[in-house]
């Protein structure tokens, strides 16, 4: 599993990866364990990336009313979390 931020996972599969969110802890058969929303499985860790920079967007934008200039601001400030991210990752390799 790769821990992103937040909540944010990507959880590698024997033929792709999917983005998830960890939601929480819940209670089968007497084992606590815990779960995630899957939000969709991916050919590649960059697919699963940008698709965060579309959640992270869509969770700012839900439920207000904005204008247009406000909502390309919000898409930029999600992209921006989703390249910091990155750029630190890619920081520590040198």
């Amino acid at each position: 599993m790769i821990k992103l931020f937040d909540d944010w996972v990507i959880i590698p599969g024997p033929c792709d990866y999917a983005l998830a969110r960890y939601v929480g802890q819940a209670n089968r058969r007497g084992k606590t364990e815990d779960k995630y929303k899957y939000i969709g499985f991916y050919r590649t860790v960059e697919g699963c990336l940008k698709r965060i920079g579309v959640e992270l967007t869509r969770e700012a934008l839900k439920d207000r009313s904005t204008t247009l200039r406000e909502a390309v601001t919000t898409i930029k400030e999600s992209n921006a979390k989703v390249e910091k991210l990155l750029k630190e990752v890619l920081a520590d390799d040198n």
